[in-house]
């Protein structure tokens, strides 16, 4: 069996914002993906969304642990980001120091 590649951070993040944004349509007036992920950051949102999110009828996944929903909200330590900025935009990917 092959094992699947971990999510990074961010789709994690993106898949979280689309499951409260289906729970909630308001979520979207609020946040976007990544205003999502910045404020995951912070571990006592990360602990209120968790719960919020543990207490609807719809469960994001089953059996997520907070610790580990934690973790895989959080950005890596040591993240660099490599890349060229093309107008506003910047192409580029993160890697480990």
């Amino acid at each position: 069996m092959i094992a699947q590649p971990e999510k990074s951070p961010g789709y994690y993040a993106a898949e979280v914002f689309d499951h409260v944004s289906k729970l909630d349509p308001t979520f979207k007036d609020r946040y976007t993906p990544e205003s999502l992920f910045e404020k995951l950051q912070d571990e006592q949102y990360a602990a209120d969304l968790y719960l919020w999110m543990s207490e609807q009828p719809e469960k994001f996944y089953d059996d997520v642990l907070f610790e580990e929903f934690v973790q895989k909200v959080k950005k890596k330590r040591g993240a660099r980001r490599y890349g060229i900025c093309v107008g506003r935009w910047f192409v580029g990917a993160s890697t480990l120091s």
